[in-house]
């Protein structure tokens, strides 16, 4: 039984590695997508490249310790892009929409994640009793709610 167990435990533990993505070295990336890339940030830091998917993920940072995500399909065309934001950096429809649903809580971390002509945007909010996490549409239309 116990063996059993641990044979279950380590196929879990293989499968969900390669569910989350596989670290690639930037020569295994095509130079179309590099190139692509290092022409819009020429300045990235910490840049890690892997494959999630389909698609070749590059993590990254800018400037001031931005964190990027960006997934590009083999082609070189931009699938989608996540990075962390400024609070100022929100739309004023996605500010109402907290300051009306959430009245009291502080905005604690913020991303925008554009997926074609889509954005949402991810807010971890706090309050001195509990904590969202909350995904915002650019439009104010909550996305999504869970209790963090």
């Amino acid at each position: 039984m116990r063996k059993s167990i641990l044979i279950i435990l380590a196929a879990g533990l293989l499968f969900s590695n390669t569910a989350i993505g596989q670290d690639i070295s930037e020569s295994d990336v095509p130079s179309v997508l590099v190139n692509k890339f290092k022409s819009a940030y020429p300045q990235a830091t910490d840049v890690d490249w892997e494959m999630d998917g389909e698609l070749y993920k590059v993590e990254f940072e800018t400037e001031g310790n931005i964190d990027h995500d960006i997934w590009y399909n083999s082609s070189g065309e931009l699938a989608r892009h996540k990075e962390d934001i400024a609070q100022s950096e929100l739309p004023q429809a996605v500010l109402s929409r907290v300051n009306t649903d959430f009245k009291g809580y502080t905005i604690e971390d913020s991303q925008r994640t554009t997926t074609g002509s889509d954005t949402v945007y991810k807010l971890e909010l706090d309050s001195q009793t509990d904590e969202w996490e909350v995904t915002i549409a650019a439009n104010g239309q909550i996305i999504k709610k869970e209790a963090d």
